[in-house]
C-alpha cells in the first residue's frame, strides 16, 4: 500500500517454472544467443514452462483487470509478460495497452527457432502500442511480423511508424530508457559512496584501473575480455605493474546452474588474486589458490564475486576507476556505462575513458565512447592501448560529450512521452473489436458495428416471402476448399501464356445437388462466380440447368435468363495484346524470384510473391509493378502493387460490376428483386460487397440491422469500379420496382409480428406425425438446428419492415465489407441445403397428400443415409 501496488501471488512452483522458462529460454533467444539448440544434444522446449509462464501471465492479467477501467492506460514492460494484452484484451476488448521492451528483439531466424513464436506476436500485436530501445531491435520486430503476416509498417504525418493488422493500427516507438542521472548523482556525493571508492583506490594506489561490473552469464562477454586484456599487456610489457584489470560478477544465480558454474570455473582459472570483504566491512587483496608469483599487489586482474554487492559498492569501483572496460556480446540499453560516466561527472585533474561494446544499445547514444567488436581481440587490445595513450583534451572532451547527453534525459520526460503517444494510440471510440482464436493464438480484429454471424433462420424468413430471388456465391473457399496452393508451380514458366495451367477440384455432388434445386425454383437466379475460366467452369457446373456463371473475375458472363447458352464480355472490344508482354517481363522476374509464380486469371496476370522471401519480394514487386506501368502505358488496364502480389487488369473489371450488371439484367427481365444472397471469401469478393451495400437504401433496412457497407480492409481491392457498377445496379433495380405488374411483397402494408426465432412459428397443422416431429438436423453430417424441424403446413411470419433483404456474407471471422460471417465452407453448405430443403417443402404443398409424404419420407431416409 506503501507503494501504491497491488501484489499478485502466483502459486510458488509455478512462478520458479515461469522464472526458469524466461531465463534458459525467452532470455537466450531474445538476445539471439542459440547456443543450446545447436549443440549435440539439444534439450527439447519446455512445455512445463511455457504453461506455467501462460499462467504467471494470466494471474497478472487478471489482477489488472479486476481493477481497471475503460478510460485506464496499461502499459506492460519486459519479455516476460508478452502474452498479457492476449488475456487482457480477451476481458477489456477497447482496453488501451502498451508493452515495452527493455530486452533486444532477435533477428528472425532466432525468433523462428521458437515453437512458440507465433502465440509470442499474437500476445504483442494485441497491444495498441509497442516500444523498443532502439530501431534496430524493432527493424528486428518488423522483419518478424512481415515473414509470419506478411504485414508492412506503415508511416505517418509527425514521424509516427506503425502496422495495420485486422483492422487495427498498433504503433511502433523507439526511444531507450534514460539513465537517472540527477538521483544518482546525488548518490554519488554521499559519503557512503565517497568512503567506498577511496578503499578501492587505497587497494590499488599508483595504478590505472580498468573496471567492469557484469552478470555472471556468456552474454557479459567476460573471457573475451579477460583474454584480451592478457593480451593487451603481452604486447606492452611497459604496462605490466601500472594497470589493472577489476571485474565485479553480480546475479542471484551464481554458479546455481551447470551452465554459470562452467563459466565461474573458467573465469577463476583465468583471473590473478581476488577482492574480499574484511572483517571490518572492508576490502582486502586475496591470492588465488595455488598462485606463488609475486605479492598479492603485484597482479594484474582481479575479481570480486559477491551476489549481495549493492549499488552503492558497484558506483564506488567506478569512481575509482579510470577506464571502464565493457565487453557484451548482446545487451538491451546496458546502464552500465551510463553509471561510470556519471560518477565521474567532476573529473578535472584526469578525465576517464569509456570503451563499449558495440553490441550495448549504449554504444549507439554514448558517441564520446570507444566503440569496440567484443569478438576481435586484436581491436579490443587496441582500445586499451589507445585509452591510455589518448591526450587529456581528447578524453575530456569525449566524456563532456557523454555527460551532456546522460545529463539531459529525464525517467519522467521519457514516460510522459510514452504515455503521451499510448493515449495517441488507443482504440478509435465507436470502433468494435473482437478476439478470434483460442487460447493464446488470440487475435484482435476491427470489424463493423453490425458484423454478426449470418443467421440461417433470418435468411430463411426472407426467403420464404420474397417473390425474386438470386444467390451470388463464390466458388472456391465458399463452394468448396480451396486447393489452389497444392498446384503451384514455381519457376518461369514455358510456353506462352495461354498455356498457363489453372488447376482446381470440380464441385462435390452434395453442392451440385443444392445449385440443381435451387435453380429448379423459377423464382431462384443462382450465379457461381469465379476467377477460372468460362470452359472450366461450363466443365464444372454445365450439367446444372439454369444456373449462372460468371468467369475470370467478371470479365465473362451467362445468364440463362437473359443470354441463354451465350456468353457475354464486360468490355465491348476484347483486346489481349497486353497479356502477352505483361507475361515476358513476370517470367523474368519469376526467374530472378525463388519462390514467386505466375497465375492467369482470365481478365488478369497476377505475379504472386507470397512464398517468397517477403522483403525481397516486395522489392522485386516494386520494380516490376513500375516497369508494368511504364511498358503498358496506353492499354486499357490497371497495375496494382498489393500484398503479396502484383497484379495486372482489365480497367473497371471485377466481381462488383459484374453482380451490378446481374441484378440490373435479373430486374429488367423479371422485375424487383427483393432477396439477394452473396457470400465470398477472400479479397476478390470484397468489390462484391460493396457493390451490394450501395444498392441498399438506409430506410430498406430492418430496424435492427444497419447494412451501411464497412470499408474493406482486405488487400487488393480497388473500390471505385464497384461504385460505378452500385449506381447503375439502384438505377436499375428502382426501373424494375417501377415496371413490375401486379402485387409485390414491398407493397403490402399488413402489420405483422416480428419474429427472429422459430418460436415464434405459427404451426396451422401437422403432417402425418412428421410435421414438426422428424429429426432433420443433420444432414450429411451437418447440424442445421431447428430449421429442418419444419412439417408441411408450418407457415413463417412475414418480415416486419423489411422490403428488400440483401444479406453479404464472407467465410471467415474477418475485417470485411460484408454484415454478415459463416465460419467455413461447411456452414455454406448448410445454409443453402436448408434453403434446398424449405424449398422441397413448399413444392410438396402443391403436390397431393400422398405424393406429399413419400417426398417427406425420402428426404428423412436420404438425412438417415447420409448419418
Amino acid at each position: 500500500a506503501g507503494h501504491d501496488c497491488i501484489p499478485v501471488w502466483p502459486p510458488r512452483d509455478k512462478f520458479d517454472q515461469f522464472v526458469n522458462f524466461c531465463a534458459t529460454v525467452l532470455w537466450p533467444v531474445f538476445h539471439d544467443c542459440m547456443m543450446s539448440f545447436q549443440n549435440t544434444n539439444p534439450r527439447p522446449f519446455n512445455e512445463d514452462g511455457w504453461a506455467a509462464y501462460t499462467f504467471v501471465n494470466n494471474e497478472f492479467a487478471r489482477a489488472v483487470v479486476r481493477h481497471s477501467h475503460e478510460s485506464d492506460l496499461i502499459w506492460i514492460h519486459g519479455h516476460n509478460l508478452l502474452m498479457m494484452p492476449t488475456f487482457i484484451s480477451r476481458k477489456l476488448s477497447t482496453a488501451n495497452i502498451g508493452v515495452y521492451l527493455h530486452s533486444p528483439f532477435p533477428s528472425s531466424d532466432s525468433f523462428k527457432s521458437l515453437p512458440i513464436r507465433e502465440e509470442l506476436l499474437s500476445g504483442l500485436l494485441c497491444a495498441d502500442q509497442i516500444g523498443f530501445q532502439f530501431f534496430s531491435y524493432a527493424r528486428c520486430f518488423l522483419v518478424c511480423v512481415k515473414r509470419v503476416y506478411g504485414l508492412d509498417p506503415t508511416f505517418r504525418a509527425g514521424g509516427f511508424m506503425g502496422l495495420e493488422y485486422n483492422g487495427r493500427s498498433i504503433m511502433i516507438k523507439v526511444a531507450h530508457f534514460p539513465y537517472p542521472f540527477r538521483e544518482t548523482r546525488l548518490l554519488v556525493q554521499s559519503e557512503d559512496v565517497a568512503s567506498r571508492s577511496a578503499q578501492v583506490k587505497a587497494l590499488f594506489q599508483g595504478k590505472i584501473v580498468f573496471a567492469s561490473v557484469d552478470k555472471c552469464d556468456n552474454l557479459s562477454g567476460l573471457m573475451q575480455k579477460l583474454r584480451a586484456f592478457k593480451r593487451f599487456l603481452r604486447e606492452n610489457p611497459t604496462h605490466r605493474g601500472k594497470v589493472v584489470l577489476v571485474q565485479y560478477l553480480v546475479g542471484s544465480a551464481l554458479g546455481q546452474d551447470d551452465e554459470t558454474s562452467t563459466l565461474l570455473q573458467s573465469l577463476r582459472a583465468q583471473v590473478d588474486a581476488y577482492i574480499e570483504q574484511d572483517d571490518q566491512s572492508g576490502l582486502k587483496l586475496v591470492d588465488k589458490p595455488g598462485n606463488t608469483q609475486g605479492s598479492t599487489a603485484d597482479h594484474d586482474i582481479y575479481l570480486r564475486i559477491d551476489v549481495n554487492t549493492d549499488r552503492a559498492e558497484h558506483l564506488a569501483l567506478y569512481r575509482a576507476a579510470h577506464v571502464l572496460f565493457d565487453t557484451s556480446v548482446k545487451a538491451g540499453l546496458n546502464l552500465g556505462p551510463f553509471e561510470f560516466i556519471t560518477t565521474h561527472f567532476d573529473d578535472k585533474e584526469r578525465a576517464s575513458v569509456t570503451i563499449v561494446s558495440e553490441f550495448s544499445g549504449c554504444s549507439r547514444v554514448l558517441i564520446g565512447s570507444l566503440r569496440v567488436n567484443p569478438w576481435n581481440t586484436t581491436e579490443l587490445t587496441a582500445a586499451c592501448e589507445r585509452a591510455l595513450s589518448m591526450a587529456e583534451h581528447e578524453k575530456k572532451e569525449r566524456l563532456e560529450s557523454n555527460l551532456l547527453y546522460a545529463s539531459e534525459n529525464s525517467p519522467v520526460e521519457w514516460f510522459e512521452d510514452f504515455i503521451t503517444d499510448l493515449r495517441r494510440a488507443q482504440k478509435k471510440e465507436g470502433m468494435r473489436v473482437e478476439h478470434i482464436g483460442f487460447g493464446t493464438k488470440l487475435r484482435a480484429v476491427v470489424v463493423n458495428q453490425n458484423f454478426k454471424k449470418l443467421d440461417s433462420h433470418e435468411v430463411l424468413r426472407a426467403y420464404q416471402v420474397a417473390k425474386n430471388r438470386i444467390f451470388f456465391v463464390d466458388y472456391e473457399g465458399t463452394l468448396a476448399t480451396d486447393v489452389r496452393q497444392l498446384y503451384r508451380e514455381y519457376g518461369a514458366p514455358k510456353g506462352e501464356v495461354s498455356d498457363l495451367k489453372s488447376h482446381g477440384a470440380a464441385p462435390s455432388g452434395q453442392v451440385l445437388h443444392c445449385l440443381r434445386s435451387l435453380c429448379m425454383d423459377r423464382s431462384n437466379t443462382v450465379v457461381v462466380l469465379s476467377g477460372r475460366h468460362r470452359k472450366m467452369l461450363e466443365e464444372w457446373f454445365g450439367s446444372v440447368e439454369r444456373i449462372g456463371l460468371v468467369a475470370d473475375r467478371g470479365f465473362f458472363w451467362r445468364l440463362p435468363l437473359v443470354t441463354g447458352d451465350q456468353w457475354e464480355c464486360a468490355v465491348q472490344q476484347v483486346d489481349d495484346t497486353w497479356k502477352t508482354y505483361a507475361f515476358e517481363i513476370m517470367r523474368q522476374f519469376v526467374d530472378r524470384t525463388q519462390g514467386s509464380f505466375i497465375e492467369n486469371k482470365g481478365s488478369a496476370l497476377v505475379w504472386q510473391y507470397k512464398d517468397a522471401d517477403q522483403h525481397f519480394g516486395s522489392w522485386q514487386a516494386k520494380e516490376l509493378s513500375a516497369h508494368l506501368k511504364e511498358l503498358l502505358f496506353g492499354f486499357d488496364v490497371d497495375v496494382r502493387n498489393e500484398n503479396g502480389y502484383v497484379e495486372v487488369g482489365v480497367r473497371g473489371v471485377n466481381k462488383g460490376t459484374a453482380v451490378t450488371t446481374l441484378l440490373e439484367k435479373v430486374t429488367q427481365a423479371s422485375g424487383t428483386v427483393d432477396f439477394v444472397l452473396c457470400i465470398g471469401d477472400d479479397r476478390s469478393d470484397e468489390a462484391m460487397f460493396e457493390a451490394l451495400n450501395k444498392l441498399v437504401d438506409p430506410s430498406e433496412t430492418e430496424a435492427n440491422v444497419d447494412n451501411t457497407s464497412q470499408l474493406s480492409t482486405t488487400d487488393g481491392e480497388s473500390h471505385d469500379d464497384s461504385d460505378r457498377g452500385a449506381d447503375a445496379g439502384r438505377k436499375a433495380l428502382d426501373l424494375g420496382r417501377d415496371a413490375l405488374s401486379g402485387p409485390v411483397f414491398e407493397n403490402s402494408s399488413e402489420p405483422v409480428a416480428k419474429m427472429t426465432s422459430l418460436p415464434g412459428l405459427r404451426r396451422k397443422k401437422d403432417l402425418g406425425g412428421l410435421g414438426g416431429q422428424a429429426s432433420f438436423g443433420n444432414l450429411g453430417g451437418k447440424s442445421y438446428g431447428n430449421l429442418c424441424g419444419l412439417g408441411d403446413g408450418d407457415e413463417l411470419t412475414p418480415m416486419a419492415s423489411s422490403q428488400r433483404r440483401f444479406f453479404t456474407c464472407t467465410v471467415g471471422r474477418k475485417p470485411s465489407a460484408a454484415n454478415f460471417y459463416l465460419n467455413d465452407t461447411d456452414e455454406v453448405s448448410e445454409l443453402l441445403s436448408t434453403l434446398d430443403l424449405q424449398r422441397r417443402r413448399r413444392s410438396s404443398k402443391d403436390m397431393p397428400r400422398s405424393q406429399s409424404l413419400c417426398v417427406m419420407s425420402e428426404l428423412c431416409s436420404r438425412t438417415m443415409e447420409r448419418n
